[in-house]
Parts: C-alpha cells; structure tokens; sequence
C-alpha cells in the first residue's frame, strides 16, 4: 500500500466571505482508496483529488457554526479561486460576429449562459471583445459578476463590446487569434466562421482542452451537445488548479495557511 497522507483543506465562510483557510494533515483513512474525485466523505466533506503521495479533501464550514451550510450559495467557489489561485483561470469563448448568419438566438443564449457558468467558479471570460458571441459571453460572465478580457483585432480601445473589463488593442489583426488560443486554459467554440476554426486549431497546437457546440469537428476536439458538459469541464479545471496550487502553497507555507 503507497503510503499518502490525507490532507484537509478547512474553508470557513460568513455568507459569502472566506475568513479561514487551513490545510491539516493527518493519517489516510482507508476507506479514501474505495472514493471517486467529488465523491462525498461526510457532512459537508468531499474528496478532491489524489496525487502520489497526498489525498486532498475539503471541509466547508460556517466560522460560527458547523452545520446548515449552502453549497450552492453564489460567490462560494468564486472566492475560494480568489483566495487560492496565484494566477486567475482564463476561459476563452469563441465563436460569430454580430451579423454572420450562424449567430442566431441559440448562439446568442449559449455564449450568455456560457460566461456565467465561467463566472460563477470565479474564471476570467476571454474573447475576441467585439459583438455576436463575443459581447454575449462577457455580458453573461458580467451578469454573474465575473470578469472579462477582450484581445481586439484593431489598436482602438473604444472598438470592444461595452462589457469588457480589461481591453487589449493588439493592433495586429486576425493574428490576434494566436494570442487567444494561447492565454485561454480552456475553449469553448460556438458556430463560427474560419477565424473560429483558426482559434481552435491554435488551441489545439498548444494542447488546449477544446469543447465544440455545434461548432467546427476536427481530429482533437471534444464535440459536445449541451453546456453540461461544458460546466463539467469547468468544474474539473477548477479542482485540477485547486489540488496543484494546495501542492505549491503546501511545500511554500510547510503545510498552513490561514
């Protein structure tokens, strides 16, 4: 039996403020080995992950009270990527402009529910910052009070959608579309044109996770049929980045935070 240490990761919260972090380390329990990542180990108590020499768990708890805890309250996951991440998860978005006969009300209500759902784990929405897909993934990630970043074909700031947070004029063109593939952990590509399957097949160069909804289908790409699936991959990016920055704090801060 490889011999790993349990490592619980204790989250203390009022409404949705984090107060208290701490990592503790115990013995393995040997029931952790019969578990699955998100399976749940006890009230309000769920594994997380497994490495070589660590299993990680996490303990969610009010700071006055252990019990009556909403999971589902709304800046929860999103304050814990606050407080743990060193750098912010950036998930890109693409797809149609405004005018393509591909942007049609599915487009539309697909790439809004799409930035809320990055939103809502605290991820930052990347798109080209212009209108069709674009505005309409950034206005649902604003919706969700999330965050937004638009790399810009053009050098004129003034040319982004109006729910862009931080905007990049990279003055140089469809070339931008490099850069998107390149600063996006994660891809969803919507119905698009060539510039669409030009960001994708940069993404794929530089071993990005691509999800396709009714988008461009080609040998590396995930197709997916709703945005289920785009939440579940979400969610897995959010535990992945979760257990490797536990694993840098830990080595960083011997074992605690608070």
């Amino acid at each position: 039996m490889i011999d790993r240490k349990h490592r619980i990761i204790e989250v203390g919260f009022s409404d949705s403020e984090i107060l208290s972090i701490d990592i503790v380390s115990n013995d393995i329990d040997k029931n952790l080995f019969q578990l699955k990542q998100g399976d749940k180990i006890a009230s309000h108590h769920y594994f997380l992950n497994a490495d070589f020499q660590n299993f990680y768990s996490i303990h969610f708890y009010k700071t006055s009270q252990r019990k009556n805890i909403d999971l589902s309250q709304k800046y929860f996951l999103k304050n814990i990527s606050n407080y743990f991440f060193k750098q912010k998860i950036i998930v890109g978005v693409i797809g149609c402009r405004e005018g393509s006969d591909k942007f049609d009300i599915i487009v539309r209500d697909l790439a809004y529910q799409a930035g809320q759902v990055i939103a809502e784990m605290g991820f930052i929405t990347l798109t080209g910052g212009l209108s069709g897909v674009m505005s309409r993934a950034h206005e649902g990630a604003k919706s969700n009070d999330g965050q937004t970043l638009g790399i810009l074909t053009g050098s004129q700031k003034q040319d982004a959608n109006p729910y862009v947070d931080i905007v990049i004029p990279s003055g140089i063109g469809i070339a931008r579309n490099y850069i998107i593939a390149q600063t996006a952990d994660l891809i969803l590509a919507l119905k698009g044109g060539t510039g669409t399957l030009e960001e994708i097949c940069y993404s794929l160069d530089f071993n990005k996770e691509v999800l396709s909804l009714n988008s461009w289908i080609i040998p590396g790409v995930t197709e997916i049929i709703d945005l289920s699936y785009f939440q579940t991959a979400i969610e897995k990016l959010f535990l992945k980045t979760l257990v490797n920055n536990l694993n840098q704090r830990w080595e960083d801060h011997s074992g605690v935070l608070s």
